[in-house]
């Protein structure tokens, strides 16, 4: 149900949304995350697709307005409609933790469904070219099926994704599972003896105050925004959301600038069509990979497959280039997952949803930079600049593995 819904959403995202309707998108999807952590994912999801379902409609009543004329029945529809789409997915992605024994693994498999959404550019072309349906049309149909997601939803959906065990609540545990008496910027006894001290000195383990935030589960909001991981993750995040971005919106701009006849460009895009939700096959690997792996040898690899198909997409040669689509969709289909599967592990459900939103927040603004970027005109340049902008994010899986040697 999930899947549908953000398919429905995606169609009218990668139709006609522009670059600011898309910032205003990253900045209130804070709101729909803090509203699954108040609300619950029902109350939210049904939130989300009746704004849906209201944007369609309005979407397909816009008219064309002369000398801008008239109410923009377009532009409040859009709004609508990328309001509502980061509420549904979050909806979605945060049912993982009802599967404690493999969050990581049911956040990748969400996560990576969500991708067959794609699949919504063939539906709309079939309706729209060979089935000659109008646009009013389309969007009513539209709206029908999702009204049908929405009863689905009120239905189906639990109220609460999370539940706090009450011996667990105190935000300061000792190992021994006693409350400390510290305050909370304080760090317990007991993670900071002599003994532990020379025991890491001897084993050549950190020893800096960078590493003592203890165990942030169940913590307050303050605590888990402010900490050394959350702020690593959205850095490490901001930066390649931005890169995986940057792509879908110049790969036609690259292609062009290589100096490729139109059928050529023609013929790739189809190809990068098929490959985008055709990267759900990649999905059990990289479950896998979460689950047997941890996060610091995920996050590396999924740097590394960020900067290989960087490395590729520079080639003239079509096969590099295809095959740099495909490590692309790879890279995709870990990011995400990551992400999501990293905040469960290492804050817990409590603020899950309010977290991600300020990740995706962050992101977001990180992603206007795509418009000074791709004003440089040079891909050789931008180029550059990808890949060494992508080295930095190294920087947070060293930082992961020098904590967890830490404790």
């Amino acid at each position: 149900m999930a899947v549908s819904s953000s398919m429905w959403s995606n169609l009218l995202l990668g139709l006609v949304f522009d670059k600011y309707v898309m910032t205003i998108v990253a900045i209130l999807r804070q709101t729909d995350d803090i509203c699954v952590c108040r609300f619950g994912p029902r109350v939210t999801k049904s939130i989300s697709l009746v704004l849906l379902i209201t944007g369609a409609l309005l979407m397909g009543n816009a008219h064309y307005r002369e000398n801008s004329e008239g109410i923009d029945l377009l532009l409040y529809g859009m709004i609508l409609v990328g309001f509502s789409g980061p509420g549904i997915q979050l909806s979605g992605i945060h049912m993982s933790n009802l599967f404690p024994e493999a969050t990581a693994l049911v956040a990748c498999f969400i996560v990576g469904g969500l991708q067959l959404s794609f699949l919504i550019f063939t539906l709309f072309d079939l309706a729209c070219v060979h089935l000659e349906m109008s646009m009013v049309t389309i969007f009513e149909v539209y709206a029908g099926v999702v009204f049908l997601s929405l009863i689905g939803t009120v239905l189906t959906e639990p109220d609460t994704p999370f539940e706090v065990i009450p011996s667990e609540e105190h935000e300061l545990l000792s190992p021994m599972r006693l409350p400390s008496v510290f305050k909370e910027e304080e760090v317990s006894l007991l993670l900071s003896t002599p003994e532990l001290d020379k025991y890491r000195k001897r084993h050549r383990l950190p020893t800096d105050e960078v590493f003592f935030d203890g165990d942030l589960h169940n913590r307050s909001f303050r605590t888990q925004v402010l900490s050394k991981p959350f702020l690593l993750v959205v850095f490490y995040f901001s930066i390649l959301s931005l890169w995986c971005n940057f792509f879908l919106g110049s790969i036609t701009g690259l292609l062009r600038w290589k100096g490729f006849p139109e059928s050529e460009v023609a013929s790739l895009l189809a190809k990068l069509a098929f490959v985008l939700p055709s990267s759900v096959v990649f999905i059990p690997f990289v479950g896998y990979l979460l689950e047997k792996c941890g996060y610091t040898y995920s996050s590396v690899l999924c740097t590394v497959v960020a900067l290989c198909f960087t490395v590729m997409l520079s080639s003239m040669s079509t096969g590099w280039i295809v095959a740099g689509f495909v490590t692309y969709a790879f890279f995709r289909t870990i990011m995400f997952p990551l992400l999501f599967a990293y905040l469960g592990h290492r804050f817990g459900f409590q603020h899950y949803g309010a977290l991600s939103g300020i990740a995706f927040c962050i992101g977001g603004l990180v992603g206007l930079l795509q418009t000074p970027i791709a004003a440089i005109e040079d891909f050789q340049t931008i180029g550059y600049v990808q890949f060494g902008t992508l080295l930095l994010t190294l920087v947070a899986p060293y930082f992961e593995r020098q904590r967890d040697a830490y404790y």
